[in-house]
């Protein structure tokens, strides 16, 4: 069974200033092992020992798949969703941070209105 992973490296600049770099990514492809069979499916691990993974022989969405092409087929989908799930937390973000000004704003207004008041009031 196979899986692509990807992986990025922390790279000291400067020890002194605590400045870190974080590498381009590169794409692994992963062999796992079948510790287990059954009719529905496989157990796989990274090695004998290690945290064992169900793969359905039938799901569309896997840890692993049979063969490498499949494996990079489902790298893909994982990222692409990654990458939508990234951009809906980023919206959601966006708007929460809006409704800070809005607030923000309306605070300020308040603010101002009751400084007049007291200057009319005097």
């Amino acid at each position: 069974m196979y899986r692509y992973e990807s992986m990025r490296y922390s790279t000291c600049v400067d020890p002194e200033l605590e400045i870190y770099r974080t590498s381009r990514a590169k794409l692994y492809l992963t062999t796992l092992f079948v510790t287990a069979e059954t009719p529905k499916g496989v157990w796989v691990g990274y090695s004998h020992g290690s945290k064992d993974y169900w793969v359905s022989n039938t799901a569309k969405k896997r840890f692993a798949h049979p063969t490498k092409e499949e494996a990079l087929e489902g790298y893909r989908h994982r990222k692409k969703a990654y990458v939508r799930h990234s951009e809906n937390r980023l919206r959601r973000a966006r708007e929460d941070l809006e409704l800070f000004y809005e607030e923000k704003i309306k605070h300020e207004r308040t603010a101002l209105e009751n400084t007049h008041r007291g200057v009319l009031e005097s």
